[in-house]
C-alpha cells in the first residue's frame, strides 16, 4: 500500500512481481535491505521518490509512505 503523509492512498497492489530498478530509488533501497517473509512501513523522501517530476497522482515534492511485504526473491 502506498500513501501520502496526510493519508492519501495512491496505490494499492497485491501480491506484484517487481524488479529491482523499475522502481523509484527509495523502493529499490528498501527492497535490498529486505529479506524473504519481512514486512516494511518505509518512508521515501522526495528525493527518492518522484521529486519535481509530476505523477498523476502523487503531488510534486511529496514524501511517500509504503507498506511492503516482500514474499520471494528470484534470481
Amino acid at each position: 500500500k502506498g500513501t501520502l503523509i496526510d493519508g492519501t492512498q495512491f496505490d494499492a497492489s497485491e501480491k506484484v512481481p517487481m524488479s529491482v530498478g523499475q522502481l523509484v530509488p527509495g523502493f529499490n533501497e528498501a527492497l535490498m535491505l529486505m529479506t524473504p517473509g519481512s514486512k516494511y512501513e518505509v518512508y521515501i523522501p522526495a528525493e527518492l521518490a518522484y521529486g519535481t517530476n509530476p505523477n498523476p497522482r502523487i503531488p510534486v515534492n511529496s514524501t511517500l509512505i509504503f507498506e511492503i511485504e516482500l514474499l520471494s526473491v528470484d534470481k
